[in-house]
């Protein structure tokens, strides 16, 4: 809540973006996360952690896909 809170005070700062873009990460919040960190892109578009955790979270979505898909056809027939 306090990190939403400093986002929503200071929309254009990097630091509040990213923390919460992480946060919001840990808690399995992913599509909020991205968003996030899209946001401190726009800010600093040089930004290694956010351009590297994008890139981490949307591997590890197609990778969650894959397997979902795997596992449902194994069940039809």
């Amino acid at each position: 809540k306090q990190l939403e809170t400093a986002v929503s005070l200071n929309p254009y700062m990097l630091e509040p973006q990213l923390d919460l873009a992480s946060a919001l990460r840990q808690k399995g919040r992913i599509a909020e996360a991205i968003e996030h960190y899209r946001k401190a892109l726009d800010i600093k578009p040089a930004n290694i952690d956010a351009r590297v955790s994008i890139a981490e979270l949307l591997a590890e979505t197609m990778r969650r896909i894959s397997a979902e898909d795997s596992v449902s056809s194994l069940f039809v027939e």
